[in-house]
């Protein structure tokens, strides 16, 4: 879940204005991508339709960059992060998935309005049948935030480049 930026990206005008300035350009992108990035991702999850990601807080909270030699790694380390950005086949959902979604049950307080013991367990297997016989779409979070990211990144460079300050 790796959305690669390069300077073919960018206009020739950019490119030109940046030329020569390499190790700055490095340093401009990695401070960026710290603030900018991350907003970006969470406005982009915020404005997801038809449907937002369920539990989203963490899948939002947990945005993080690295910083490598030539540049920063925007990612999500978030164990389901994959099946919100590409969705996932219809199949049967196994003992440790009832839990997790027992779990989420109760967090969401669903098996209040209901009475008895069972009714977190039921909601849960309810929810399991209607996986195992649907496909959950991918909502494309990355891929949808990359024209903002790469405008960003673009403003926030030559704005780092003319202060002159990292």
């Amino acid at each position: 879940m790796i959305e690669r930026v390069s300077l073919a990206d960018f206009g020739p005008k950019f490119k030109a204005y940046v030329a020569g300035r390499y190790t700055d350009v490095v340093k401009a992108t990695q401070l960026s991508m710290r603030t900018s990035g991350k907003m970006i991702i969470e406005r982009t999850v915020d404005e997801t339709t038809p449907h937002k990601p369920v539990d989203n807080g963490d899948y939002k909270r947990n945005w993080t960059t690295s910083n490598i030699p030539n540049g920063v790694v925007l990612y999500n380390p978030t164990k389901y992060a994959g099946i919100i950005e590409y969705g996932r086949r219809a199949s049967p959902v196994g003992k440790k998935g009832i839990a997790a979604l027992m779990g989420w049950v109760h967090r969401h307080g669903m098996a209040t309005a209901i009475k008895g013991a069972g009714s977190v367990k039921s909601i849960a297997f309810a929810i399991a049948n209607h996986m195992k016989n649907n496909d959950t779409p991918g909502k494309f979070v990355l891929q949808r935030a990359r024209p903002a990211i790469i405008a960003e990144l673009q403003a926030d460079i030559v704005k780092f480049l003319s202060a002159g300050k990292f």
